[in-house]
């Protein structure tokens, strides 16, 4: 029988995409992001701080359960101006991120490949192809509770 060391909880663990970035073109951004489901956008004075999304007169910052955070400078931006942004939870389980041998040790080192095609896709593609500028993004995994 094996039995675990260390922390144990009833807690599990995700994976996550998190990204902002200033829209220089919106017809062509928007063209772009009707098959994404999980891209935003908004006018920057439209943004009100909640859990995942903080606005302050400098900056815009997107975090995520493990600290990891984006951010985009707004200094000099109009409030009518426009920005993109994506917050990603996956929620996998501790049963993802095993090393191979599965000895309890939990490996949250991922990398592009882990992702779903979909999700892969849409990391590789928001750039400055679809009409964004100044593009912070960022991706990881961790526990979540």
């Amino acid at each position: 029988m094996k039995i675990r060391q260390g922390f144990v909880s009833n807690s599990s663990s995700s994976s996550f995409i998190i990204g902002i970035a200033k829209i220089e073109d919106l017809e062509k951004f928007k063209k772009w992001s009707k098959s994404f489901t999980d891209v935003k956008y908004k006018k920057i004075r439209d943004i009100v701080s909640s859990w995942d999304i903080f606005k302050n007169s400098e900056k815009i910052v997107i975090d995520t359960f493990t600290g990891a955070e984006v951010q985009l400078n707004i200094n000099g931006l109009s409030d009518d101006e426009y920005i993109a942004y994506i917050h990603i939870c996956n929620n996998e389980g501790d049963s993802y991120f095993y090393g191979d041998n599965y000895d309890y040790d939990i490996d949250y080192d991922i990398d592009y490949d882990f992702f779903d095609t979909d999700q892969q896709k849409l990391i590789s593609e928001f750039s400055e192809d679809n009409g964004l500028s100044n593009i912070s993004l960022y991706y990881g995994a961790g526990r979540n509770g």
